[in-house]
């Protein structure tokens, strides 16, 4: 029976303290909006891998996909020979946490951002 009592008891400050430390901010709790963003004037592919697997991107100017996951990556690729610049960013509520970008011909851009 005590022994019933010192694991309840653990347990119950174990849950606290996680809820504690979440309110505080100093757990991730998963409420981020992440978007990976494509900045360029022409065509391109790419892909996204984040926490659901690895999907193929494509458009033409510029695009936002919404993604999710502890670990991003991206990548994009021009569609032509211009010496254009086309970059790829990484936001995270807002704020820019991780960008690269390229102007050679048929370039490719790559970014990771995550724990």
């Amino acid at each position: 029976m005590r022994k019933i009592k010192f694991l309840t008891l653990y347990i119950s400050i174990v849950v606290l303290l996680g809820m504690t430390m979440a309110n505080l901010g100093c757990l991730d709790t998963g409420d981020e909006e992440v978007q990976v963003r494509i900045i360029y004037e022409g065509s391109w592919v790419g892909s996204i891998r984040d926490q659901d697997g690895m999907r193929t991107i494509s458009g033409s100017g510029n695009e936002s996909f919404s993604t999710s996951g502890d670990i991003i990556s991206a990548n994009a690729q021009k569609q032509d020979s211009t010496s254009r610049e086309i970059t790829i960013q990484i936001v995270v509520d807002g704020e820019v946490k991780k960008e690269r970008s390229c102007t050679e011909k048929f370039g490719i851009v790559q970014v990771t951002y995550g724990d």
